[in-house]
C-alpha cells in the first residue's frame, strides 16, 4: 500500500507515493533519480548513502522513506 510521504530534499519540498517501509535509499535514487547517493553495503556500515536528516548524518539504506515525512534530507547532489 502507498502513502503520500512529503520531505525537504535539498531545500526544495518533494513529495513521494511509496510503500511507507521502502528504504530512503531507494526512493531517493529510484524514484527521486539521485546520481551521487550510493547503496554499498546496505547495512549502513560503508557510509555511500550517507544523508542529513535534520542535521543528523544517517545512513539512507537503513532508514524507512516514513520516518523522513516533513524533514529535511540533504545530499552530497545538494
Amino acid at each position: 500500500m502507498k502513502e503520500r510521504i512529503a520531505f525537504t530534499l535539498d531545500g526544495a519540498p518533494v513529495e513521494v507515493h511509496s510503500d511507507p517501509m521502502r528504504r530512503l535509499a531507494d526512493v531517493l535514487i529510484e524514484d527521486l533519480g539521485l546520481t551521487g547517493l550510493k547503496i554499498g553495503c546496505t547495512g549502513g556500515d560503508c557510509g555511500s548513502c550517507t544523508v542529513s536528516i535534520d542535521g543528523r548524518q544517517l545512513a539512507a539504506c537503513l532508514v524507512a522513506v516514513t520516518q523522513v515525512e516533513g524533514s529535511e534530507v540533504a545530499t552530497f547532489d545538494g
